[in-house]
């Protein structure tokens, strides 16, 4: 994943999961695209760290489910 260092993303985006870039800067943009495309060992790595986030995710249900629970709640 190559996304911006704006907002939340850094915050669900780990290091391990993908290349963070500040928003509008084309130059550290442009970079990270080279560095996933040409470099196969570094997409690897990257797969590997978003598959470890997403195996820690909470599944579609599980979060329909305590969302039903808060609003039921309130």
């Amino acid at each position: 994943m190559i996304a911006t260092i704006g907002g939340a993303i850094p915050e669900v985006v780990p290091r391990t999961a993908g290349l963070l870039v500040p928003p509008g800067d084309t130059v550290a943009l442009s970079g990270a695209l080279r560095a996933v495309v040409g470099d196969r060992d570094l997409r690897a790595l990257l797969a590997k760290g978003a598959r470890e986030v997403a195996d820690r995710l909470c599944s579609w249900d599980d979060t329909a489910q305590r969302i039903e629970e808060a609003l039921d709640a309130s």
